[in-house]
């Protein structure tokens, strides 16, 4: 199959998104890659790294360099939702075309028509909808090259993590390229299929790290403190870990605390903050109650603690902590 791509150019770093350029040109180097072979890039990271916003700027530069780009995101509350996040991806692109080409579409998906259209299987089997959602996508890919983004990859449904598993072992003649996230320490319900989509033949991992001080320095700009000083950026760096997320939460502290770049730097790491609580008490809440309550115990020993000591306060076996 004949395929002509868009001249590869380097994607620019969007405005306040720190030190992600390299996995932005990785992306759009597979795109270009992809008139030869498809790819699939898996970036895991912890919870705050800026996964969600790398997948959403990969999506626009992706259309920028010529390519369909087709987005979903697993949920917790929905990872029993059959087949949801393959509908997430194909239902929006269904719906903004015009009816001549959504009848080829729907023609191609064969067996997950009804499916992509809203309807019922009823009955269908398995095999012949991921199938169909395959041909969807070859559909797709005759005429331009495709990027499929799913983001928070733990909290997929079974069934779309086959069909993702699927598509990842036919990618050798095909312009398409899946970019998904994981959270690290997040196992998910199926880390069967999270770990055999990894080892595909054409999968790749790619740890996503914490800031460096000039990322920080980018956000820091954004969030009121420009020209802030190297020691002002550090202290920022060491008290959120590095984490865009808590950088950001940290100087909106800063800034609502009054604090300038001109304040002690010390003073940073003595600051709260509402999101990040909010944030940290969510992700404990998943936890098994063991697991809170070792938490509980380290945070009142704070520097103190060693894992005997707060298996000791939360009144847990030393071994099972």
């Amino acid at each position: 199959m004949a395929r002509t791509l868009p001249t590869p150019a380097v994607v620019p770093r969007p405005a306040q998104f720190a030190d992600r350029q390299p996995e932005l040109d990785l992306v759009s180097r597979a795109i270009d890659h992809s008139r030869v072979q498809g790819s699939l890039v898996v970036f895991e990271g912890a919870s705050g790294i800026g996964r969600s916003r790398l997948l959403a700027e990969l999506g626009k530069a992706a259309q920028g360099h010529g390519a369909c780009a087709l987005r979903a995101r697993g949920g917790e509350l929905e990872v029993d939702f059959d087949l949801g996040v393959a509908l997430q991806l194909f239902e929006p692109r269904l719906s903004a075309v015009d009816p001549l080409e959504r009848g080829e579409l729907m023609a191609a998906a064969g067996a997950a028509a009804p499916l992509v259209s809203g309807g019922h299987l009823d009955g269908t089997s398995r095999d012949a909808v991921l199938h169909g959602l395959w041909r969807l996508v070859r559909n797709l890919a005759e005429h331009q090259p495709v990027l499929i983004t799913v983001d928070d990859l733990q909290w997929v449904d079974r069934a779309s993590l086959e069909f993702l598993v699927y598509v990842s072992q036919r990618l050798d003649d095909l312009p398409l390229v899946v970019a998904c996230t994981r959270t690290t320490g997040e196992d998910g319900p199926h880390p069967d299929l999270v770990d055999r989509l990894q080892g595909g033949p054409f999968a790749r991992m790619v740890t996503l790290g914490p800031l460096s001080v000039a990322g920080v320095a980018t956000i820091a700009g954004g969030e009121g403190f420009a020209a802030a000083p190297r020691d002002f950026l550090e202290s920022a760096l060491q008290a959120s870990g590095g984490v865009p997320f808590l950088v950001k939460a940290l100087l909106a502290s800063a800034r609502s605390a009054g604090l300038t770049v001109d304040t002690d730097p010390d003073r940073l790491a003595t600051l709260a903050s509402e999101p990040v609580w909010r944030a940290i008490t969510l992700r404990l809440e998943r936890l098994p109650e063991g697991d809170r309550a070792l938490a509980r115990a380290t945070a009142i020993l704070g520097l103190e603690a060693t894992i005997a000591r707060a298996a000791l306060v939360a009144g847990l076996d030393h071994f099972t902590a």
